[in-house]
């Protein structure tokens, strides 16, 4: 990302003066119910709805994205919530993950094919999660939804491919409203 993205995120959410609660989350609810709480990073977290559902259910959570103006709004939505959260704002661009740090790793709507593979291999911990949900093509190539920018849009099975060092664990490409996504669950494997 650069300065630019900052400025056009923090544009976007200068936009939201509504803070609450987290909403549910059908797919993170369903991976996570039955994995112990541990630490957790959500990466480009946004307004920050997972890492306050994450905390919630009692994960330490960093959650990471490159808008100061999101990351405030998030804040007081976790307060409000009565969750702690680590807020950091940070380039995924050029941000350096703790090593084999995190229990689990979520990416919601994001994607970067250079960076991003390398640095949540880095900082899982042996047998750490990683959960990851982004735009795909749809059937016939297809996007549907908002995303017009093909490169942040996924191949059909292109996402496990980004992680060769992570065992699936789950996989599936489905359509969710008027967009499709691709939805990944893998583990690093314990030595």
């Amino acid at each position: 990302m650069s300065e630019h993205d900052r400025k056009k995120w923090d544009a976007k959410y200068a936009d939201v003066d509504e803070v609450g609660a987290a909403g549910e989350n059908d797919w993170l609810t369903q991976q996570v119910q039955n994995i112990q709480p541990g630490r957790a990073l959500d990466l480009a977290c946004g307004l920050g709805a997972n890492a306050i559902l994450l905390a919630q259910w009692g994960w330490t959570v960093t959650a990471i994205d490159i808008s100061p103006v999101g990351l405030q709004i998030a804040a007081r939505s976790a307060a409000a919530a009565g969750v702690q959260v680590d807020w950091q704002a940070a380039d995924l661009e050029t941000w350096e993950p703790p090593a084999a740090t995190f229990d689990l790793v979520t990416v919601f709507r994001y994607l970067d094919r250079e960076q991003l593979p390398q640095q949540i291999q880095v900082a899982l911990k042996p047998g750490g999660t990683l959960l990851y949900e982004t735009f795909v093509e749809g059937p016939n190539n297809t996007v549907g939804g908002h995303v017009r920018n093909p490169a942040f849009i996924l191949q059909s099975d292109e996402l496990p491919t980004l992680f060769p060092k992570l065992e699936v664990i789950e996989y599936s490409e489905i359509q969710v409203g008027d967009h499709y996504v691709a939805r990944l669950r893998s583990q690093k494997p314990a030595p």
